[in-house]
C-alpha cells in the first residue's frame, strides 16, 4: 500500500505539475502584442535603396535598423491602450501605408471590435475618422484596423476599394479604412494612437487603462563639482602684445590671470590684469578674446554660459550675448575645451562662426563680436561676469541659503488659459477645456501661486461620467482644501466664481456628463485648492520645477487649448 500511495502521490504531483505548465503555457498566449506599421511617403534620392522611409514594419524590429523605436501594447483584453512610434534619425512625413496590428489577436480574441480614439503627431490630436478592423491580410491570426493605404492588393480586394471582411465599433456606414488625411503627417518626431479592445460593437470598457504618470519631475539641485572646472581669460591684442594664451597668466604676453572655480550652477568672474613683473602695457584693441572653461565638455556637459558683465579697468562697456560651445583645439586651447567668442577678428572679417554654439537660451548663435574691441583699448583691466546654468534659460539661484522656506496658505490651480487670454478679466485665473467625448485620461499641470510646478491634475472619462483627481510633487506638499468646478459655457465664468471655494467639488467626486453637464461633449474644468508647502519639497534638496509661461512648449499647449475651444464654438 506504501508503495502505491507513493505511486499515486508521483502521478498526482506530475499531474499537477503538467497543469501548472498548461495553465502559464496559456497565460503567456493570452496577451495580444499591438504595434503600428507605418510606411512614410517620402522617398530618399535612391528610392529602391531607401523605399519608404522612415520606416517600422514589424513588432520586434529594432530601432537599429531605422531609428524608429516603437512603444508596443500588450492586450490582455477589453480594456484601453496605447501605441507608439519615434523617429530618431528621419522625421515622419505622410504615410504610403499605416497600420494598427494587433499580434495573434484574431486567434485570441476572435470577433473583437477595435476603436481608434486618438491619433497625435508631436503630441498633438489630428482628425480621423471612425475606423474598421478586422483579420490582417499579411497574417490570418493577426487582427488590424487600417489607418492609411494608398494602394490595395486587387486580388485581395477585387474592386480596390480596401480589405473586405472588417468590422466596425461604431456605424459600419462611417467607419472606413481611411481614417487620416497623410498630410497631417508633418514633421513627426512622434505618433501616438490610443485605441479601445471591446467585445461587443459599441461596448465601452470598464477599465480605461493605468493612470499616467505625472507630467513634471522634481529639480534636483544643482551637483557640486568637488574637481571643479576652470574659466580664464584668453586674449591677444591688436598689436599681438601683450597676451594671455594661459589659465596661470602669460609672463612673456606681461598678463597676470584670475580664474574662477566653478563647482556647479552659479555666478562667477574671470579677470586679466596687464601689470606684472614691474611691466605695465595697456591693451591695444583685441584679436581675440575668449572666456575659456577647460575640460568644460567633460566637467560640465550640456551646460549654458550666459555673460553678465565685461568691466575694463573696473568701468562696464556694452556688448551682446554669444554662445558657449566646445572648442576646436588648437596649440592653446583643448578640444575638451569649451569657451564663448567676446572677439574674434579673423571669423568677424572672414563671416565665420563655429556651428556647435548655442546661447543661454539653448538657441543656435554665430555672434563672435559682443564687443566692438575699440571699447578695450588703453585696459589695464579686463573683468567679465558670467554665470553657469545647466538648464537652458533658467538662471541660477542667487541665494545659496539651504533653509527650508515655507508657503503658507498658497494656491495650487491649473495651468491654462487665464481669463485674460479669454478675454473675460484682467485676471491671471485659469480654466482648461476637457474633451468629455473622449474615453481616457488627460493630464493638466498644477501651478502654485508663484508659478511652480506643483503636482497634475488627472481627468478621467469613462462610461458616461468625469472624475478629477489631484497629485503632487515631493513630501512637503500639504492638501488643506479642494475646490473643483464644472462649467459648460465661457459665459459662465467669472473671477468671483473661480475664486468663492464655498460651492466647488471635492476631488475624486463623480460628475455625469448626462445629469450634470447637460451631455456636453466639452466642459471647462477650474480647479483653486488650497494648500501649503516648503521650498525644497523634500529632504533631499529638490525643487518644484518653473513653468515659463513663453517656452515655445508652453505657449504651443495654450495655443492647443485655444484652438480646442474655437473649434468648439465653431460647429
Amino acid at each position: 500500500m506504501k508503495r502505491l500511495s507513493r505511486l499515486t502521490a508521483l502521478l498526482l504531483t506530475l499531474a499537477m505539475l503538467l497543469s501548472l505548465v498548461s495553465i502559464a503555457h496559456a497565460e503567456e498566449k493570452q496577451s495580444a502584442t499591438a504595434w503600428l506599421l507605418y510606411f512614410a511617403s517620402n522617398h530618399e534620392t535612391d528610392s529602391s535603396k531607401f523605399p519608404w522611409w522612415p520606416q517600422h514594419k514589424s513588432a520586434d524590429q529594432p530601432s537599429s535598423e531605422t531609428g524608429v523605436e516603437a512603444t508596443n501594447a500588450e492586450v490582455t483584453g477589453p480594456g484601453m491602450y496605447t501605441v507608439g512610434l519615434k523617429f530618431n534619425w528621419q522625421k515622419a512625413e505622410g504615410a504610403i501605408q499605416f497600420n494598427l496590428v494587433l499580434d495573434n489577436a484574431e486567434s485570441l480574441f476572435p470577433g473583437y471590435y477595435v476603436k481608434i480614439t486618438d491619433i497625435r503627431v508631436n503630441g498633438k490630436s489630428i482628425d480621423h475618422k471612425p475606423n474598421l478592423y478586422g483579420t490582417f491580410h499579411d497574417d490570418p491570426n493577426a487582427g488590424f484596423a487600417p489607418i492609411y493605404n494608398n494602394y490595395w492588393d486587387k486580388n485581395f480586394s477585387p474592386d480596390s476599394t480596401g480589405p473586405d471582411g472588417l468590422r466596425a465599433f461604431d456605424s459600419a456606414d462611417e467607419a472606413t479604412y481611411e481614417i487620416i488625411n497623410p498630410d497631417d503627417i508633418v514633421a513627426g518626431d512622434t505618433i501616438e494612437v490610443d485605441f479601445i479592445v471591446a467585445a461587443n460593437a459599441g461596448e465601452m470598457p470598464e477599465d480605461i487603462g493605468e493612470k499616467p504618470g505625472k507630467l513634471t519631475s522634481l529639480v534636483a539641485p544643482p551637483p557640486v563639482l568637488e574637481d571643479g572646472a576652470e574659466a580664464w581669460l584668453f586674449y591677444q591684442s591688436g598689436s599681438w602684445w601683450p597676451a594671455n594664451t594661459k589659465p596661470e597668466g602669460d609672463s612673456a604676453g606681461h598678463a597676470s590671470s584670475t580664474t574662477a572655480k566653478i563647482t556647479g550652477d552659479g555666478y562667477y568672474t574671470a579677470s586679466l590684469s596687464f601689470d606684472r613683473d614691474g611691466w605695465s602695457s595697456p591693451v591695444n584693441g583685441a584679436k581675440k578674446l575668449l572666456l575659456v572653461v577647460s575640460d568644460g565638455t567633460k566637467k560640465l556637459p550640456n551646460s549654458y554660459l550666459k555673460i553678465t558683465d565685461i568691466r575694463v579697468n573696473g568701468k562696464s562697456i556694452n556688448f551682446t550675448d554669444v554662445g558657449f560651445g566646445a572648442h576646436y583645439g588648437d596649440q592653446y586651447i583643448q578640444a575638451t575645451d569649451d569657451y564663448s567668442i567676446i572677439y574674434d577678428d579673423w571669423m568677424v572679417e572672414n563671416n565665420s562662426a563655429p556651428w556647435n554654439h548655442k546661447d543661454w537660451n539653448g538657441n543656435v548663435t554665430d555672434n563672435v563680436s559682443a564687443i566692438n574691441p575699440d571699447d578695450i583699448k588703453n585696459g589695464m583691466t579686463i573683468d567679465v561676469d558670467f554665470f553657469i546654468t545647466s538648464i537652458a534659460g533658467k538662471e541660477p539661484a542667487k541665494d545659496t541659503s539651504s533653509d527650508p522656506v515655507w508657503f503658507p496658505n498658497n494656491t495650487a490651480s491649473l495651468a491654462g488659459l487665464t481669463l485674460k487670454d479669454l478675454g473675460i478679466a484682467d485676471d491671471w485665473h485659469a480654466i482648461v477645456p476637457v474633451d468629455l467625448s473622449k474615453t481616457g485620461w488627460q493630464t493638466f499641470p498644477l501651478l502654485a501661486a508663484n508659478f511652480k510646478q506643483v503636482g497634475t491634475a488627472y481627468v478621467a472619462v469613462n462610461n458616461g461620467s468625469v472624475t478629477v483627481t489631484c497629485e503632487y510633487n515631493g513630501f512637503y506638499v500639504f492638501e488643506k482644501s479642494q475646490c473643483i468646478k464644472w462649467f459648460t459655457s465661457l459665459d459662465q465664468i467669472s473671477k468671483a466664481e473661480l475664486v468663492d471655494i464655498s460651492n466647488g467639488l471635492a476631488c475624486g467626486s463623480v460628475v455625469s456628463i448626462a445629469d450634470d453637464l447637460g451631455g456636453a461633449q466639452m466642459a471647462y474644468l477650474s480647479i483653486n485648492n488650497k494648500i501649503t508647502w516648503r521650498n525644497p519639497v523634500d529632504d533631499f534638496g529638490n525643487s518644484l520645477p518653473d513653468y515659463w509661461k513663453n517656452l515655445p512648449q508652453w505657449k504651443e499647449y495654450r495655443a492647443n487649448l485655444m484652438e480646442m475651444i474655437n473649434a468648439a464654438n465653431a460647429e
